[in-house]
């Protein structure tokens, strides 16, 4: 199974139903799912849920799938409706809830300063822009695989993308005088 690529280990899901396939796909994006959906919503309890939920229904909608994106990007756009869906539900605790602290979310940067900076200017980004630059930047979707995930305009995306990028940039400094 593991050296089948993705599109061939879909197939062979639609057409015969393998689980071994499909724990294949999983055992491959499970951590990027993860580490995508954390990203998005910090510690929160409802990351393994809306996981769980997103392999499931991925699982279940297998003959949906058209081949015409890549599974990971029509997976991250499962997951991330999941996780909408949960938030409506119960949404994650606030800043503004008493008791309660705003979870940054986790990426991987090399020095824990800088770690730290980009994990408070993360949370001062809209839920859309840090989405489009964490989905295009860290997870190295094109624009227009996050935009089919996130179910928005690809022009909207690539605005979500380019205000985050700078305010990123602001926030930890690194903007040039010729910008």
């Amino acid at each position: 199974m593991r050296r089948l690529d993705d599109p061939q280990l879909v197939l062979l899901v639609q057409a015969t139903g393998d689980v071994k396939a499909y724990e294949e796909l999983v055992r491959r994006h499970q951590p990027g799912l993860l580490a995508f959906l954390a990203s998005l919503s910090g510690d929160s309890p409802q990351v393994d849920d809306a996981m769980q939920r997103a392999l499931l229904k991925a699982y279940q909608k297998i003959e949906q799938f058209g081949h015409r994106s890549s599974f990971k990007t029509w997976l991250y756009k499962i997951a991330y409706r999941e996780m909408a869906m949960l938030h409506r539900r119960e949404p994650p605790p606030s800043a503004t809830a008493p008791g309660h602290e705003r979870s940054a979310p986790a990426v991987e940067v090399p020095t824990h300063d800088l770690k730290l900076d980009l994990q408070a200017a993360l949370t001062e980004l809209s839920p859309e822009e840090r989405t489009a630059v964490i989905m295009c930047d860290a997870f190295e979707l094109s624009h227009r695989e996050a935009a089919d995930a996130m179910a928005r305009p690809l022009g909207t995306v690539k605005t979500y993308v380019r205000r985050a990028r700078a305010k990123l940039a602001r926030a930890l400094g690194l903007e040039t005088d010729d910008e």
